[in-house]
C-alpha cells in the first residue's frame, strides 16, 4: 500500500499504542485528516 503524508501539514503526531501511529493534517481552516497506521509483528 502506498501513502503520502504532508510533513508540513501535520499539526499532531501520536503513538497511542506500541506499532501504532496517527498522524493528524490540517489542510485548511475546517478541513483535517486523520490517518492512522498499524504495523503487525509475528513475534
Amino acid at each position: 500500500m502506498y501513502y503520502e503524508i504532508s510533513a508540513t501539514r501535520i499539526i499532531d503526531f501520536k503513538q497511542p499504542k506500541r506499532h501504532t501511529y496517527e498522524f493528524i493534517e490540517q489542510y485548511s481552516e475546517s478541513v483535517f485528516q486523520t490517518t492512522k497506521i498499524r504495523f503487525h509483528s509475528k513475534y
